[in-house]
């Protein structure tokens, strides 16, 4: 026997202490995990709950809008018809610095006067993917006219009123349907104040940027 096999302590109290310590460390890795998962848990919830998807109107350009009037079927019979010719430089952006966005549906983009729809543009279509941290920009432009009733007296006695102070209130509506971990549906308001272009197309009038905000109340228009 050893001479310092007296100030050693029994084999089986140092198994036991070791087991002990295992049993202490298994029980704190597993606490970690919880923890760290139910924290992971938390935040996947809450990217899918919030999309985060932003938009931007980066500039914009109001070539045509007033009223007038075309002949209609009969030889004598006249419409009166709203004229328009709008183009915009939207930015989408995914602030998300790990997760792509999906679009479960084409991103739909509504020019209004008035509470009115005068036309819809596909942003992107169905499937499409905003990768993170990234920014896409869309040119989008519309152009036609639609029937004086469609935007009623209400609008046309708005339309001089803006007219006369040489600012005209479009808005851009966003209808979004994306995919994060779960489909989310949400719309975004982009409000313009729009001067008309000046003739000349090498003369342009100065647009600040307008931010879209999300609005979660739902609106038909005509």
């Amino acid at each position: 026997m050893s001479r310092f096999s007296c100030c050693l302590p029994p084999l089986d109290d140092t198994k036991d202490r070791i087991r002990w310590w295992l049993t202490l460390v298994i029980i704190l890795i597993f606490v970690a995990i919880l923890v760290a998962g139910t924290a992971l848990a938390a935040i996947l919830i809450t990217i899918a709950r919030n999309p985060q998807l932003t938009a931007k109107v980066e500039d914009s350009r109001l070539n045509t809008f007033e009223f007038h009037n075309r002949r209609g079927d009969g030889a004598t019979m006249m419409a009166s018809m709203f004229r328009y010719n709008i183009s915009v430089a939207l930015a989408i952006r995914n602030p998300k610095a790990v997760l792509s966005i999906r679009h479960t549906k084409p991103l739909l983009a509504t020019f209004l006067f008035h509470d009115r729809r005068l036309n819809n543009v596909t942003v992107v279509d169905e499937g499409h993917k905003n990768w993170p941290k990234r920014t896409e920009l869309h040119l989008l432009r519309i152009a036609g006219e639609v029937p004086f009733n469609v935007l009623g007296v209400a609008a046309a006695k708005d339309f001089k009123k803006q007219q006369a102070a040489g600012l005209f209130k479009v808005e851009v509506r966003l209808s979004v349907d994306i995919s994060v971990l779960r489909e989310n549906k949400f719309s975004l308001s982009c409000p313009l104040r729009l001067q008309l272009a000046p003739p000349r197309p090498d003369e342009v009038v100065l647009f600040h940027a307008v931010n879209c905000n999300q609005d979660t109340q739902d609106k038909f228009y005509f």
